[in-house]
């Protein structure tokens, strides 16, 4: 099968794309258990409830992402340079706002509505850092997006799972042994932002590469 056809550029998606849905799982089955014994249960239910936002708001992008992804893929595959160019200025400036608004949300709860969680156990201001932590990885996350759509956008996926993967491998890891060493869930999470401000300086480099 010859390295540049349509069938090998598929098949190697897929692969890539089967190794990212697979990775994470095993990931939780074999770390997940070590954390929560040594973070105990309120830390750990903290963790859960960051990392619940976090996905709730993911859905701050509106399909934006998808958009973005498809004019990229559409703009580049046409030579049209210029329209590329305002379609990602354009976008960059959404995640910027959607980022904000991410941080600003978890800000808020940790602040005025902790009471609503029922948290016991654990002093506010330890669970305000915890929730500042959280904001500010979500923050940096809606700012890579605009880097982390051109890969995908130009059917390399083998670089999307490749960056992930080496981020969620340090993270967890990572995690692992600070969990070990009996660091609490402010480090895990000082952890979760550096590697995904790892991930976007990667990605930002395949975006010179790609462009």
């Amino acid at each position: 099968m010859q390295t540049d056809s349509l069938s090998y550029r598929t098949l190697k998606n897929i692969s890539y794309s089967f190794v990212g849905f697979v990775v994470p799982i095993a990931f939780s089955i074999f770390i997940t258990p070590v954390i929560v014994h040594k973070l105990g249960v309120a830390e750990y239910g903290i963790l859960v409830l960051t990392n619940t936002i976090l996905g709730f708001l993911g859905l701050m992008d509106l399909g934006l992402t998808a958009s973005v992804v498809k004019y990229i893929s559409e703009y580049h595959t046409l030579g049209e340079w210029e329209k590329l160019r305002r379609a990602l200025t354009s976008a960059n400036t959404l995640y910027w706002l959607i980022g904000f608004v991410n941080l600003a949300i978890f800000l808020i709860l940790g602040k005025f509505f902790l009471w609503a969680f029922h948290i016991s156990g654990v002093s506010q201001q330890h669970i305000l850092i915890v929730f500042l932590l959280a904001g500010l990885t979500s923050f940096l996350t809606a700012i890579n997006s605009i880097y982390a759509s051109i890969p995908p956008a130009l059917q390399r996926y083998d670089i999307v799972n490749k960056i992930n993967l080496s981020q969620l491998a340090v993270y967890n890891l990572g995690a692992l042994v600070l969990a070990l060493f009996c660091f609490q869930l402010k480090a895990i999470l000082s952890l979760n932002f550096l590697t995904v401000a790892g991930m976007t300086v990667a990605y930002r480099v395949f975006r010179q590469k790609l462009l």
